[in-house]
Formats: structure tokens, sequence, C-alpha cells
């Protein structure tokens, strides 16, 4: 009835003890599984994308988990029962918000705010919605300040020759980014989905008002959430 997407945590929240049985993701099909594996990315990225220098550590932990999605997506997606890519996977997306890949950081959590405006309006999955926005989101989150963020993605997650200059390294990081969604099968724009700009001003302000503020490393105005949304049109 509202339309709104709200998010809770408490440690009380968090199990003592789990068992992972990948045998029980081999029914999700292809299209939930991507969406699954962009939230898995999505969440590393909130951690990994962060003003703290130094987390060593932590930092190679979200690039391991990063290249996992990009190596076992495809075959996932492609060969569902298969039970070493379905562990893999199920393995990473716990360790991407339990909370050990992002100790000693501070997290922005910015896309989500977004994309939980936008799937609260629209019955679409969150994981592609977060597919369609971060890249842009990473454009308009690209600065002088956040440039070695991207340069450290792009060499080791990607490979990217690390003799080119920052900026073409950031950029082709991103790029990469973007036909990886599209190739596990998601959508690239939200108009694919049948979304317009009608409600952008709305989604803009209560992803303002619902956070407080928007972004630790770069605060995000009005102008740049209108940006990130135009772009994914």
């Amino acid at each position: 009835q509202t339309k709104e997407k709200r998010a809770t945590s408490s440690p009380v929240l968090i199990p003592a003890f789990s068992i992972l049985n990948p045998e029980f993701t081999f029914s999700v099909d292809a299209y939930n599984t991507a969406a699954g594996i962009a939230d898995i990315m999505a969440h590393v990225f909130e951690n990994y994308l962060t003003p703290i220098p130094h987390a060593d550590v932590q930092d190679r932990m979200a690039e391991a988990l990063l290249k996992i999605c990009i190596h076992y997506g495809p075959i996932v997606c492609s060969q569902p029962k298969n039970y070493d890519a379905r562990a893999n996977i199920m393995w990473a997306s716990s360790l991407a918000l339990n909370g050990v890949a992002g100790k000693g950081k501070i997290s922005d959590w910015v896309c989500h705010a977004i994309e939980h405006e936008l799937s609260g309006l629209y019955d679409i999955s969150h994981g592609v919605g977060l597919a369609i926005l971060l890249p842009h989101f990473m454009k308009e989150f690209l600065t002088s300040e956040t440039i070695v963020n991207f340069v450290n993605y792009g060499t080791r997650v990607w490979d990217i020759d690390a003799n080119n200059d920052s900026q073409s390294i950031a950029e082709e990081a991103i790029k990469k980014t973007r036909d990886f969604f599209s190739s596990i099968g998601l959508p690239a724009t939200l108009h694919e989905l049948g979304i317009s700009n009608e409600h952008f001003e709305a989604i803009m302000s209560a992803a303002i008002q619902c956070r407080g503020k928007v972004g630790h490393y770069k605060q995000l105005t009005r102008k740049n959430i209108m940006n990130i949304l135009n772009a994914a049109l």
C-alpha cells in the first residue's frame, strides 16, 4: 500500500550456526540465479568502494569473492545442478553479507538505498535492479579520490593491464561489470522492464529521506542520484 521497501538489522538476527546446502539451490531458475549473483557482487561493492585505506585483508577478500562470482556465475546459470559451482556461489553469498569482509570498513550502501526505492515502487527483483543501477552508480561515484578503488578492482579482479592510465582502467572495469551482468542474462536498462522516468523525483527524494545522507566516501547529491537514474533508462 505504501510502496516502501525498508531494511532492518540486528545482531540477534545473525545465526550462531548454519548449514549451507548447495543442493537446495539447484531448482532456482537461471534468471533469479543471475539476479542473486548481481546482488552478491553489489553487497561486496558496498563495502569495497569505501575510504578506509590499508584494509588489505578485507579488500583482497572482497576481490576474491568478486572473482568467484565472475567465474562461477555463468556456470550456475547454464548448469543449475553443478554442485561445485553452486557451492562456491552459496559460500560467496554468505561471506558477502556476514560482515567479515566489511570489518573495519565504512559501508555506504548507496546503490542499495536507491534500488530499494525502485523495487519498492515497481515489482522487480532486487538483484536485477542492482545490476542495472550499479554500473551507472560506479560512473557517478568515480572521482580523483575514489579512482584508486576502481584501479585495484580493474587490475586485480579483471586483470586489466596496470600500465594503462588510471582513468582508462577504471572505465574499462566499469564496462566489464556491465558486460558481465548482460552475459548472464540480466537487463541493462530500466526501459527493458517497462520503467520510465515518471517517478524518478519521488525515488530520489525517498532515497535521501530514508538514509538521512547518501554516501560516506562521496556524498551523493540529489543531482547525482538523478544522473544515475536517467543513465539507467
